[in-house]
């Protein structure tokens, strides 16, 4: 790998081996498109958050299929995602 210009933001993951490899340069921010339809998965919301947080990036959080959602269940997808919007 060449690198040409400087990069601000890397992203590394481990392989198998435990050998980091970067996979992501120069994010400014990142998108989390959450299904809501059968349920909503916080975990991976909260790792995104977190990885967010290592790399000072910008998490946005979009909800999908909310038109599927009935008033109980929009109403409980609400309040599991109040608590990110003091985050984002």
């Amino acid at each position: 790998m060449k690198i040409i210009n400087e990069y601000y933001h890397m992203l590394m993951c481990s392989d198998y081996y435990s050998r980091s490899t970067p996979i992501i340069f120069n994010v400014d921010q990142i998108v989390s498109v959450s299904a809501v339809v059968f349920t909503l998965s916080v975990n991976i919301i909260d790792c995104y958050l977190v990885t967010c947080e290592n790399l000072d990036v910008r998490l946005i959080i979009i909800r999908d299929h909310m038109n599927l959602l009935d008033a109980e269940n929009d109403n409980e997808v609400s309040k599991l995602l109040i608590i990110y919007r003091n985050f984002v």
